[in-house]
């Protein structure tokens, strides 16, 4: 299938596909995830919380409790309640 993959001593494990993408999968439980066009996704796995990095700069989170944040490249920050 051309994927590839390399487990660290740490536990930590790496899986590298032929489009470019990779996962990693921490022995924490955290994964992260680096699209092809250097767009990384990280779960944090404690506080399943998902933090989106943008190629732009953009920061995005993602909490268990469906707020969502956008931190913009400018300094500006949009917050967006589950409630409204």
């Amino acid at each position: 299938s051309g994927r590839c993959e390399i487990c660290y001593v740490t536990g930590t494990r790496k899986e590298v596909m032929p489009s470019g993408l990779q996962n990693v999968f921490f022995s924490n439980g955290d994964v992260k995830q680096t699209g092809v066009g250097q767009r990384v996704v990280y779960f944090y796995a404690e506080s399943t919380t998902t933090h989106v990095s943008e190629s732009d700069g953009t920061q995005i989170y993602h909490f268990p409790n469906q707020q969502v944040e956008h931190h913009y490249s400018d300094g500006l920050k949009e917050i967006l309640f589950p409630n409204g």
